[in-house]
């Protein structure tokens, strides 16, 4: 969910801008390196 809502969304205000882009940053390169084996799990239920 969180990875959606990154490409989706509008950053309306953060007190540290560097910060919140690093950790966007991080957590994008986990979810490029997960997202095969979530979709491939997503649909087999």
């Amino acid at each position: 969910m969180k990875a959606e809502i990154i490409k989706t969304h509008k950053v309306v205000w953060y007190r540290d801008i560097d910060e919140l882009y690093d950790y966007f940053a991080n957590l994008m390169k986990i979810w490029r390196d997960q997202e095969v084996r979530i979709r491939t799990y997503i649909k087999e239920l």
